[in-house]
């Protein structure tokens, strides 16, 4: 369709990755020569796209989308004529002109595209006459152009298409294959000659694909491709544009497949228009097994409670949550409750516990205790069970605790957290079902509500690891078992023994957390010894959060220890961004010319050892520069002593970090020229150099990005074994 092919946004500058080339810039990239059944796309991804260059002023563009619907649902969409102009978005008319006896037709279609210049909207309109022919059987292969080369590499098969002519009659190869026996159907479209139009060549091959392996429990399956071949007159260069040609046939990609799934789920959802009855039925089936006396009574508290009221709620509670039905349907099953209170007193409550701390925090303490919902439920008399009167009762306290204006938010919050974990973990106890799932549930609830008022954070490491074990008994045997081989350790060596005895009194506050990672820390406790006396002082006031971090931390324990005189200063904000930096203790390098394909790990904190001082205390600021600049490392490290004085200059720009790699192989030899990085302070150059980041093509860099890795890599290595060497 004309649709698929707008040309606009003339005036736009092609960037570094234009879509459907990103083979031609990137090793790590590649656009698929053909789509096999043996691959699935992503659900609701983006499509795919190929762009080749054909001989003269043409182009062939591929794209392919995974649609959840069957192959007949599709067909019926794409064979309505009449209706085409309402489904593809850059179709600006769709004229049916005459049908044909194959049910094809002869279309006349005008496509719009627009682009904004100046704040500006400007319209650029093409038009052609297209013969639309039905293939239900599938294209016959003497029909189609360059089938031989799929199975060819990617490079390979854009040098064939740069020569191969183009022919009327023969089309572009289809970019989807099936294995033999699954039938395909296509659709072809050419234009017709001697009518008007503003391309001397436009043939495509629509191809509808079923996907039986890539279905999702028993549901419809198919894959839609495109294949088109286009050239326009001679006035209009197309390399300027091929790059919105491309997202153009995306776009109409991701819109067809919007209105057949979205008209599939409509469908759906009007044929189940009454709540799922397996849901109900479970819902019913908590209420019988937690609240019975509602059922028996037809009321719960006075309140009336019928099936219907629960049918009814049910979506409320659902929405007024904010959280997906299995979320909510876990929340239910450890208490009913919420479900036989009105929903207006459930979005109350939420709110004003969402006021006092967050959205988050108060969905944390309705998984904890849902009944806390119920805050507005008076008691009466009548035949309600001792759990539901505890309910009522803590609700009540629930609902003075936030409207006391003596204590602070916080302290609210707090206080609503113990009480919720006490009551969920006796709440089994008080239903008479003190099985061994429900004494595990008590114990759990019990140490999170003691972790929640321990008096320091060393005490609530080791109540919160206790609530977190599976087996507390076998946790504390395990760590006092690692003790006991400490303890012996420093019996042998009376010199490590005196260091701790030295330090003890400051070391004693922080036991209970050191001895949840006893059994993590016992190898290297020789080495932590030794460097008590010069920085314990330094690191005291973190060793809780050490510990709390410890399993992560210990792989890379003998290099810390080792360098802790650059380490232990910034000890406080390296735990603050603990995570963010974690990722760069490993570089992988991946050697694209080795013959076995394997990647190599290789430590390059030594490198970045140089650079703490300097980096560190800027981390608050560059941290969102972090997860960019990580794959470019190993082209930024030879550069890093030279960069430093101008990293504070690039703080507002990411994209150069996320572009590291084609910056320093373009322009990295200007940083050794003598004044001239100088330049970089001029206001508007950091971001000039940004932007020109995203328009040099990788390509004509790989070769030096590929050996500048290599070289990087086995400099690490050799530094990582000589840092081994020096912690053995």
């Amino acid at each position: 369709l004309l649709a698929l092919l707008p040309l606009g946004s003339t005036l736009r500058k092609r960037k570094r990755k234009v879509l459907g080339r990103e083979d031609e810039n990137t090793a790590e990239e590649d656009t698929p020569v053909v789509l096999t059944d043996s691959v699935c796309l992503i659900p609701g991804g983006e499509p795919v796209v190929r762009l080749e260059d054909a001989p003269g002023n043409a182009r062939r563009i591929f794209t392919g989308v995974d649609i959840g619907a069957s192959v007949e649902e599709v067909w019926e969409v794409m064979t309505n004529y009449e209706e085409l102009e309402s489904r593809i978005p850059n179709l600006a008319q769709n004229q049916v002109m005459k049908r044909s006896e194959d049910g094809g037709a002869r279309l006349w279609q005008v496509g719009q595209a627009k682009w904004t210049v100046l704040g500006k909207d400007f319209f650029f309109k093409a038009c052609t006459t297209l013969d639309v022919h039905l293939w239900p059987n599938g294209l016959p292969s003497e029909m189609t152009a360059g089938q031989q080369m799929c199975a060819s590499s990617s490079e390979e098969v854009r040098d064939y298409d740069r020569t191969l002519p183009l022919v009327r009659d023969i089309f572009p190869r289809p970019f989807s294959i099936s294995d033999e026996g699954v039938p395909v159907r296509d659709i072809t479209m050419q234009n017709v000659l001697n009518e008007r139009s503003d391309f001397v060549h436009y043939r495509g091959v629509w191809r509808f694909q079923p996907l039986h392996g890539c279905a999702v429990d028993g549901q419809d399956m198919m894959r839609l491709t495109f294949s088109v071949e286009c050239q326009p007159h001679w006035f209009l260069p197309v390399a300027p544009v091929e790059g919105r040609i491309a997202a153009a046939m995306a776009e109409n990609m991701v819109a067809i497949r919007s209105f057949i799934e979205g008209r599939k789920a409509e469908a759906e959802a009007e044929a189940e228009a009454s709540p799922d009855e397996k849901l109900q039925e479970r819902l019913w089936q908590l209420v019988q097994e937690q609240h019975p006396e509602a059922i028996r009574d037809k009321a719960f508290l006075a309140m009336p409670f019928k099936r219907v009221d629960l049918q009814r709620r049910w979506p409320r509670l659902v929405q007024t949550l904010g959280v997906s039905e299995d979320r909510a349907l876990e929340i239910v099953e450890t208490d009913v409750t919420p479900l036989l209170v009105e929903s207006d007193d459930v979005a109350e409550i939420l709110s004003r516990l969402a006021a006092i701390s967050s959205r988050e925090k108060a969905l944390e303490l309705i998984g904890i205790y849902p009944s806390i919902l119920a805050h507005d439920v008076k008691l009466t008399k009548g035949h309600a069970g001792v759990s539901t009167i505890a309910d009522v009762i803590y609700a009540s306290r629930v609902r003075n605790v936030i409207d006391d204006v003596r204590k602070a938010d916080k302290g609210k919050i707090e206080e609503i957290e113990v009480y919720s974990h006490i009551l969920a973990g006796l709440k089994p106890l008080v239903r008479g079902k003190l099985d061994a799932e429900g004494l595990q549930t008590l114990r759990s609830k019990l140490l999170e509500a003691s972790a929640t008022i321990a008096p320091n954070n060393a005490l609530r490491i080791l109540l919160k690891r206790l609530a977190e074990a599976p087996d507390p008994l076998a946790f504390l045997l395990w760590q006092t078992k690692a003790g006991l081989s400490v303890a012996w350790l420093l019996v042998q060596q009376p010199s490590l023994a005196l260091s701790i005895a030295n330090h003890s009194p400051r070391i004693f506050p922080h036991l209970p957390s050191i001895y949840t990672r006893l059994s993590v820390i016992e190898p290297h406790v020789p080495g932590i010894v030794r460097i008590l006396d010069p920085y314990f002082e330094v690191v005291r006031p973190h060793l809780d959060r050490i510990m709390e971090r410890m399993d992560e931390i210990e792989p890379h324990l003998p290099f810390i220890l080792l360098n802790l005189d650059v380490l232990a200063k910034h000890c406080g904000t390296l735990l603050d961004y603990f995570d963010d930096l974690l990722p760069f203790a490993i570089m992988n390098f991946d050697d694209e010319e080795s013959e076995k394909g394997r990647s190599e790990s290789v430590q390059h904190l030594p490198v970045l050892l140089n650079y703490v001082d300097f980096i560190v205390p800027r981390l608050p600021r560059l941290r969102h520069h972090l997860r960019y600049i990580r794959p470019h490392m190993v082209h930024v490290i030879p550069y890093l002593d030279k960069l430093l004085p101008y990293v504070d200059l690039f703080e507002d720009h990411p994209q150069a970090s996320a572009n590291a790699d084609v910056l320093t192989a373009y322009l990295g030899w200007v940083l050794y020229v003598p004044v001239l990085p100088r330049v970089l302070y001029l206001p508007v150059v950091p971001w000039a150099i940004t932007r020109l980041s995203c328009y040099l093509p990788r390509r004509w860099v790989r070769p030096l990005l590929r050996r500048r890795r290599r070289r990087l890599a086995q400099r690490l290595a050799t530094q990582a074994g000589r840092s081994k060497m020096r912690c053995l």
